[in-house]
């Protein structure tokens, strides 16, 4: 289930970064015809570096990297760290790793593109070191370089 949980998690802090940063109003007519979402791209200086996921604590509740915040109405709540996720880019400014630390595992994301396909792979282990996936993805792109179409996997390991 963690494995689940943490696969979709990579997608979409993918399809965030990808949406996240546009600082247009809305997509232009061709971007409605090649790209399936209809959203525009972001804006190429915009770089999410550090994210980190936290969640409101109930009373009894055990977790580390516990913290008090105020609220806006003045209520102070705990929160506990879920995980934190760190970003890198590579030249040309397309996401090349995420590296997220959770509480008992380590996801390492790594992006390589060429001129028609995004192979991305993906390890996870737990903290002791045990490799729990390990995995290859190949999605093609279409001519803008957004992914396209269906995709094959490869090199699975549980």
């Amino acid at each position: 289930m963690n494995r689940i949980v943490s696969r979709l998690l990579s997608l979409s802090l993918l399809l965030a970064l990808t949406l996240g940063c546009n600082k247009d109003k809305g997509p232009s007519p061709d971007a409605l015809t090649d790209d399936p979402t209809g959203l525009p791209m972001p804006s190429p200086d915009c770089r999410i570096v550090k994210e980190t996921l936290k969640i409101l604590l109930q009373e009894g509740d055990a977790w580390s990297e516990v913290e008090t915040i105020t609220l806006l109405d003045g209520r102070k709540v705990q929160v506990g760290k879920i995980h934190s996720s760190t970003y890198q880019y590579d030249e040309r400014g397309c996401l090349s790793k995420v590296i997220t630390t959770g509480q008992e595992a380590i996801n390492t994301d790594t992006f390589q593109y060429s001129s028609s396909m995004l192979t991305f792979h993906t390890v996870n282990h737990r903290k002791d070191g045990t490799i729990q996936l390990d995995i290859t993805t190949h999605r093609p792109l279409n001519s803008r370089g957004l992914i396209a179409g269906s995709y094959t996997q490869g090199s699975r390991t549980e």
